[in-house]
């Protein structure tokens, strides 16, 4: 049996009064936003899985920069600051956009010896770069040998894993928390035969009525359907891609069952719950008009 989800978060974090030089040059640059915004970065590494945060695309720029209350100019400024002065780590925002603060990861220290998993470690900075494209050997004249290196390169450039995961990504219809999502991804660690799966278990929920209804509001964070293992549900049938007689994708079957637990018609069942009764953090049924909590 599967151990519980361990989570790496943390609801508070130490705030100390001796603040050091650092915060003393974020509100000596920028005054009092500076100091509030250097503590609302922290509080989103706190609510981060895994204490990093990616910030290489428009979605994480734009987020980070509203929850830290300063527009997306002044965020890349603070955060070129505080890289300089070695409170992040200087490599992965300068290469990849992904801020680590070690210190921060340090004062969680007595938060983490109570817990049964250790405190994360820095991310791999090769989880957030693009395919390496090495380069080619010197054409001997063997057509043979250079047909085969470029084979090689292929094979590892298809294999990697921020390709694989950008696949599942686009795939995948509420793009929220993409940070938390690649390191659910990166727990999984899918070949291309099971991110197929994947992927066309996503497509398969894209036509039920749960992730249609109110503009999809009950389709579960990515992070969420990985954690889950969501593509070994049972429920929805995948259609391979061109299985109605090679003229392309044949209308998705979708199995219609009544929740044991609120009696509404569903189409998937997870653990006795239908998704109703997961998003919704409490279900009545109204026995003689009269509400009793499930």
């Amino acid at each position: 049996m599967a151990g519980r989800y361990q989570k790496q978060t943390v609801d508070y974090f130490p705030h100390y009064v001796d603040h050091g030089r650092v915060l003393f040059i974020m509100e000596s640059t920028w005054g009092a936003l500076g100091y509030a915004a250097f503590y609302k970065l922290l509080e989103v590494l706190g609510r981060s899985e895994g204490h990093y945060f990616f910030a290489g695309n428009y979605e994480g720029r734009e987020y980070l920069a509203a929850r830290m209350g300063i527009t997306d100019e002044v965020c890349q400024e603070m955060m070129c600051k505080l890289a300089k002065l070695d409170v992040l780590d200087r490599e992965l925002w300068q290469k990849a956009k992904v801020i680590w603060m070690q210190s921060f990861v340090d004062s969680l220290d007595a938060l983490y010896r109570k817990r049964v998993i250790p405190a994360p470690e820095m991310p791999s900075i090769d989880l957030f770069l693009p395919p390496e494209i090495g380069k080619e050997a010197p054409d001997s004249g063997n057509s043979g040998t250079g047909n085969k290196q470029r084979k090689v390169k292929e094979s590892k450039e298809k294999k990697d894993p921020a390709s694989l995961f950008d696949r599942f990504w686009s795939a995948y219809p509420k793009k929220k928390s993409r940070g938390d999502a690649l390191k659910a991804f990166q727990k999984i660690n899918p070949d291309e035969e099971l991110l197929v799966i994947m992927v066309a278990k996503v497509e398969a929920e894209k036509a039920t009525k749960q992730w249609k209804e109110d503009n999809g509001r009950f389709i579960p964070h990515p992070a969420t359907w990985l954690n889950g293992r969501r593509w070994e549900d049972e429920g929805v049938e995948v259609q391979p891609a061109g299985g109605n007689n090679g003229s392309g994708p044949a209308p998705l079957p979708v199995k219609s069952v009544v929740c044991p637990n609120c009696g509404k018609d569903t189409d998937e069942i997870v653990d006795g719950k239908c998704i109703y009764c997961i998003e919704r953090k409490s279900v009545k049924h109204f026995i003689g008009g009269i509400g009793k909590p499930v």
